[in-house]
């Protein structure tokens, strides 16, 4: 595991060679090594769990952090210690960076996951696995099947609305007239 803290405007294709080199070092057939490398901005003394954070493949201009970004000391610790024993975390080189915008998917899925009872090694795996992109997918089938949701109501599959239904209850009721 590493830990690169104060990982600030780190050139993208520099750190893509490091991704490389750690690549090779899995790849050897006689002993492949598991890596699992955080970067984070600068530290400081913070509880851990305080911000929503967000993360990109390392190595990717997504993955470049501002030179004013920080990150919570207890946080990056955390964040090594589950990625370690976490599936989804071997052999991932990731940057986080810390979300404040609350507004933002990233923000509001750490939120809804912690007020849903995950404990943080759930809620990184989520994060890694499925994460903000599955999330913005989830609204869009909902918003595609549910074209009225910004009115107010939503469409179901609901057996009761389905026209067979529908049918049948008018055939009983053309009977209960006569």
């Amino acid at each position: 595991a590493i830990l690169l803290a104060g990982a600030n405007e780190l050139e993208a294709t520099a750190c893509q060679a490091v991704v490389d080199e750690l690549e090779a070092l899995h790849s050897q057939p006689e002993s492949p090594k598991t890596y699992t490398l955080v970067a984070v901005g600068a530290l400081e003394e913070r509880p851990e769990g305080q911000t929503a954070y967000a993360f990109a493949d390392f190595g990717t201009p997504e993955a470049v952090l501002p030179a004013q970004a920080v990150f919570s000391r207890e946080e990056s610790l955390r964040f090594v210690t589950e990625l370690l024993q976490l599936e989804a975390g071997a052999n991932r080189a990731l940057a986080f960076a810390e979300v404040y915008n609350q507004n933002k998917t990233e923000a509001k899925l750490v939120k809804g996951l912690r007020q849903a009872g995950y404990a943080r090694p759930q809620e990184i795996d989520h994060m890694l696995r499925d994460g903000p992109a599955a999330y913005k997918q989830a609204i869009q089938d909902f918003l595609t099947k549910n074209p009225d949701a910004a009115k107010g109501y939503t469409t179901t599959d609901a057996w009761w609305e389905q026209d067979i239904y529908k049918q049948s209850r008018a055939r009983t009721a053309e009977r209960e007239v006569e």
